[in-house]
């Protein structure tokens, strides 16, 4: 039953978002936790007329860990790819490689079952896809961004010179990247001084309750780093997990977003869920190299802010959680 629910979403998918033609190469990369919502992706695929194959691979440790190398390079050689995978492989070298051979990819990282089935797949992304682009083209030409929110967010971005992504769940064009379902406006900033601090989620984090957070995560950031790490057992988890990876990279303050999907109203710790809930913003932190920054680290942790007033060069976007621009 569970799998005739998620054939909507999967449908919409390949037609709507990946815009999949018959004879099209469909290379579909999971892993065992994740093998339901392959299985739905590849059955669309096979509707749509697509070369379709999926691969499974080993659970990664982390997010932005490499896939296997048989994986990076089946990546490299078809038209399409999407992963449903428990840990984010977008933030790789595999994937980078693959969007420079004109390969189309979307990310489903850190997904369940229900993400095909409601929330926001409902949303209509050609609808969207403009006031995503035009936050991205914000973003683009700006210069610095002012960001504060309740639980003591209040930080200095510097922008200038980088390329804004329109994350938008529309992928038909070669070398595109996005996410579904999780539309969303973002960037690699150049430097980040200030106070950042996690009150929704770190779904990097999911375990027996997936990535929502008991205690907010308070993180001092100087010149683009981490250098401390405040809260509760989540704090420490996260402080753990860079310790362990051994990398300094994993610092680095590499990602600026905003979430753009109206039909994501609430968080529930999923990676494509949260990354897209409207009106939030969330850092990325580890490696930039793949949003147009300059870092490759072993790792990429993606956390979520509630409530946020943003602006760009002085104009605002948000106001505490309400977006205030206009496609």
């Amino acid at each position: 039953m569970q799998q005739m629910l998620m054939m909507k979403g999967a449908r919409k998918i390949i037609t709507r978002c990946v815009k999949a033609q018959a004879e099209e190469k469909l290379l579909i990369v999971t892993d065992p936790t994740l093998v339901s919502v392959a299985e739905s992706l590849a059955a669309a695929g096979e509707d749509a007329g697509c070369e379709t194959v999926v691969s499974v691979m080993r659970p990664r440790h982390w997010d932005g860990e490499e896939p296997p190398l048989a994986i990076a390079e089946a990546m490299s050689k078809v038209d399409i790819v999407i992963f449903p995978t428990m840990r984010d492989i977008a933030h790789t070298v595999a994937t980078k490689s693959a969007l420079k051979t004109g390969t189309r990819i979307l990310s489903m990282a850190g997904c369940a079952p229900e993400i095909l089935m409601e929330g926001g797949i409902e949303e209509d992304f050609d609808r969207m896809k403009p006031l995503c682009d035009r936050v991205a083209e914000m973003l683009g030409a700006g210069k610095e961004v002012k960001l504060t929110n309740p639980a003591g967010t209040d930080v200095t971005i510097n922008i200038e010179g980088r390329p804004g992504n329109s994350h938008c769940c529309v992928c038909d064009k070669p070398g595109v990247f996005t996410g579904v379902p999780n539309i969303e406006a973002n960037i690699a900033p150049v430097n980040v001084s200030g106070t950042i601090v996690f009150d929704g989620s770190v779904p990097n984090l999911r375990g027996s309750e997936r990535g929502l957070l008991r205690d907010p995560i308070k993180l001092t950031v100087e010149d683009g780093s981490v250098v401390k790490v405040e809260g509760g057992q989540e704090a420490k988890t996260l402080d753990n997990l860079w310790r362990s990876q051994n990398d300094p990279s994993v610092y680095h303050i590499a990602q600026l977003a905003l979430g753009l999907n109206p039909s994501i109203t609430n968080l529930n710790g999923l990676i494509v869920n949260d990354h897209g809930a409207w009106g939030t913003v969330h850092f990325g932190i580890g490696t930039s190299a793949n949003l147009g920054g300059l870092v490759q680290a072993k790792g990429h942790i993606d956390g979520i802010m509630l409530q946020p007033t943003l602006s760009i060069d002085g104009e605002p976007v948000l106001k505490a959680g309400d977006v205030l621009v206009k496609a």
